[in-house]
């Protein structure tokens, strides 16, 4: 009967730390949002972490507006994946990434009242 040789425990907890270390990696990249397909030139419109889904039928005008609101997570792979599906279907879509929104809010509630009104 043949035995296996023990592998040595640093070399499987270096193994799983990888595959985790990878899964995690990929995983990244879904919440990362990619370029829309259309840039406004109003500054004060780049200034806010606004995405634009242009109707992708230019045979004839949008079928409506879409404004559409991420969640905490923000406006990551999901929503950009929707929005294109719905400007390819005729539809005008701006995505609002609330995460980047928020994270841009200063962490003080008294500075964060005067700017804001709170």
């Amino acid at each position: 009967m043949r035995t296996r040789p023990a592998r040595a425990p640093v070399g499987r907890a270096a193994s799983r730390a990888a595959l985790v270390l990878g899964v995690l990696l990929v995983l990244s990249a879904c919440f990362r949002p990619t370029p829309a397909p259309y840039t406004p030139k109003d500054p004060a419109l780049t200034a806010l972490p606004l995405f634009f889904y242009p109707t992708a039928v230019p045979s004839a005008p949008a079928k409506a507006f879409i404004f559409f609101v991420g969640n905490d997570i923000g406006f990551w792979g999901a929503h950009q994946d929707l929005a294109k599906r719905l400007a390819g279907a005729g539809y005008d879509v701006v995505g609002f990434d609330t995460k980047l929104y928020f994270d841009r809010l200063p962490e003080a509630d008294a500075l964060r009242a005067t700017r804001y009104g709170d």
